[in-house]
């Protein structure tokens, strides 16, 4: 095996970004309807190349068509979404024993 091509999907189902309760009494929120983070995919690529027995080059992106999280979370960290946009990455690895 020289070459090998990995996909992965990450996909989350939507969430509530507070409890609604927590907010009840608290005027100055915003609109109930922006809680929602909706659902969110991002697919990642990479691809492997073992140059020999102890040398792997691997290279790939992440978030690979752009999925973007809700305007209205900012730039908030929601832990199943992604506020970074695509990246690429290149690596080495190398076994010696």
């Amino acid at each position: 095996d020289i070459w090998s091509v990995n996909w992965s999907v990450d996909w989350q189902t939507a969430q509530d970004s507070t409890n609604f309760r927590d907010n009840l009494g608290n005027l100055d929120t915003r609109p109930f309807n922006t809680y929602d983070t909706g659902n969110f995919a991002r697919h990642d690529f990479t691809v492997r190349w073992n140059a020999a027995d102890d040398l792997s080059v691997r290279m790939g992106v992440v978030n690979a068509f752009d999925a973007e999280q809700r305007p209205y979370l900012g730039g908030g960290l929601i832990s199943s979404q992604d506020p970074y946009g695509t990246r690429f990455f290149v690596g080495l690895n190398y076994r010696p024993w």
